[in-house]
């Protein structure tokens, strides 16, 4: 179920024309006032049915008061739905200027009216709906019933004889309180139910048609998340300078940053932004680019393909400098965060960068003498 409201019938029917042009497959239900949805709302919760709404579709002005004001009554019912309900938000309004929330939450989709704009999210229903979004993260949806069980078996699984006591014992040894062991007993053991189900959520798993195990092949935006974390700063972070645009990533080692043995000083290498010919060869040989191949990235850079949450770039490992703890901090800090890489991807850059900082090298050599001993038969034992 889908809910609309928009003070103009118009776009109600405009809608409902629209689902059923695209084959939305979701029921649409319309109001004109703010107090309908309201009940609407209200009356599934109260029924225990809140799992039946997938989405809304929100007209911000529905009176002519609000149209002078631009102070929207509906926006508690935004508010409400985004704490409350992971399903998507189409704000869809002609003064979406006047309404500055929710800023880059891709949950929430903010969408002026125009003349194609009810087509347009009827085809963003239409492609959530038939790929199953809709069904993950609504409450009662994939997540919360599935969840539950797989943390359940992930967890159960990881103990043997006495380890959760001693776990446990372990725990009270280093703690000063009572509270200090209950708060760092739940957090192990949430990391630990959670790590548990990660990794075997992304191991190989058994086809059961065939028998044959196979490895999981994740989608290549998996490899960068936006971390919430408290630390400024942190190693597979992306940052961007303001003035320029220019890239940096963190490389300085966890336990540095975590214990502050880097003294607020970070080792940073610059990436290079892709060009459109730059992104042609990834798209050529995506392969070579997402495995490091290094007939194909060379030893002094790592590639970082292009997803829809970062543009992708080029880590130079042949430029890289030290930034002050200062540069990432106050209300208009130099360079601001962008996006993180995981901790496998991370791990993989820092290996490469440790590898070309370790190399060797030779004291220069006169190429014209050294190629005269290669190129002659005279044998020096011999003589």
């Amino acid at each position: 179920m889908v809910l609309l409201i928009d003070d103009h019938t118009d776009f109600h029917r405009e809608f409902q024309k629209g689902f059923e042009a695209t084959g939305v497959g979701l029921e649409l239900k319309c109001f004109t006032k703010v107090s309908e949805l309201s009940a609407e709302i209200k009356q599934l919760s109260d029924a225990g049915k809140t799992e039946k709404l997938k989405g809304l579709i929100i007209d911000l002005s529905n009176s002519k008061e609000e149209d002078a004001s631009k102070n929207f009554s509906v926006t508690e019912i935004i508010n409400s739905s985004f704490r409350n309900n992971s399903i998507p938000i189409f704000i869809h309004s002609a003064y979406l200027e006047y309404y500055e929330e929710y800023k880059d939450f891709g949950t929430v989709l903010k969408i002026k009216k125009s003349a194609t704009s009810v087509r347009d999210i009827c085809n963003l229903f239409k492609l959530m709906s038939e790929s199953g979004f809709l069904d993950i993260f609504s409450i009662n949806g994939v997540l919360q019933n599935t969840l539950h069980d797989q943390i359940h078996k992930a967890f159960t699984e990881q103990f043997k004889g006495r380890e959760i006591s001693q776990i446990l014992e372990s725990i009270r040894n280093a703690s000063s309180s009572a509270e200090s062991f209950r708060d760092r007993t739940r957090e192990t053991f949430i990391r630990m139910a959670i790590r548990a189900l990660y990794q075997n959520t992304i191991s190989a798993r058994k086809i059961a048609s065939t028998e044959r195990i196979e490895e999981i092949k994740v989608n290549a935006i998996e490899h960068f998340y936006r971390r919430k974390s408290d630390f400024l700063a942190w190693t597979g972070d992306i940052f961007e300078r303001v003035v320029d645009n220019s890239q940096v990533i963190i490389l300085t080692p966890r336990c540095d940053i975590n214990n502050n043995t880097c003294s607020d000083r970070f080792l940073v290498c610059r990436i290079v932004l892709l060009e459109g010919k730059a992104k042609k060869e990834i798209a050529r040989d995506v392969r070579g680019y997402l495995t490091d191949n290094p007939k194909t990235s060379g030893i002094k850079s790592r590639y970082l393909v292009p997803v829809p949450s970062y543009a992708g770039g080029k880590v130079d490992l042949t430029d890289y400098f030290i930034l002050n703890r200062t540069v990432f901090e106050g209300a208009n800090p130099e360079y601001s965060y962008l996006i993180s890489l995981s901790d496998e991807l991370t791990n993989e850059v820092v290996r490469k960068f440790s590898y070309f900082i370790l190399r060797g090298g030779i004291s220069a050599t006169d190429e014209t003498e050294a190629a005269f001993y290669a190129g002659t038969d005279h044998d020096i034992e011999k003589e």
